[in-house]
This record gives C-alpha cells, structure tokens and sequence, in this order.
C-alpha cells in the first residue's frame, strides 16, 4: 500500500499545484487528501460488480463537489 500510496503522490504532484490557482479546487486542498478519497473508494464493496460501479460512481461525484472551489451543482449526482 505504501508504495502504491508514492506513486500516485508522485503522479499527481505535479498536476495538483495547478489546480488551485486555477480555482478548480478548494484552497487547502493537499495531496494526503488524494490518498484519503481513493484509500475510500477502495472501500466500497456491493454483492456485484454494477453495484459497486455504481457506488463507486456517486463516491466520486459526491467528492468532486465537496473539493470544488465552485461547486456546480446543476448536473445531477450519478
């Protein structure tokens, strides 16, 4: 886990200082609150894989509005 955990810290790194100043993102959003959403997600377990999908799907969007620095909120959530 840990080393999954570096890769995608290093992975996004490079991307993330760019989306705060571009007001995608929340301010004080920090790469460990990456890890945490897909630690999360990884979390998510349903009797099937379509069910899972589909949980997985809302997790996401759920998270997208709540680390929006503008949340839209006219598109429904999945």
């Amino acid at each position: 886990m840990e080393t999954e955990s570096t890769g995608v810290k290093a992975s996004f790194s490079t991307i993330l200082p760019n989306t705060s100043p571009a007001g995608r993102l929340r301010s004080g959003f920090v790469l460990d609150d990456l890890i945490l959403v897909l630690m999360a997600d990884r979390g998510i377990h349903s009797g099937t894989t379509a069910g899972q999908v589909k949980a997985s799907r809302r997790f996401a969007g759920l998270l997208i509005r709540a680390f929006e620095a503008c949340p839209r909120r006219a598109r429904p959530l999945p």
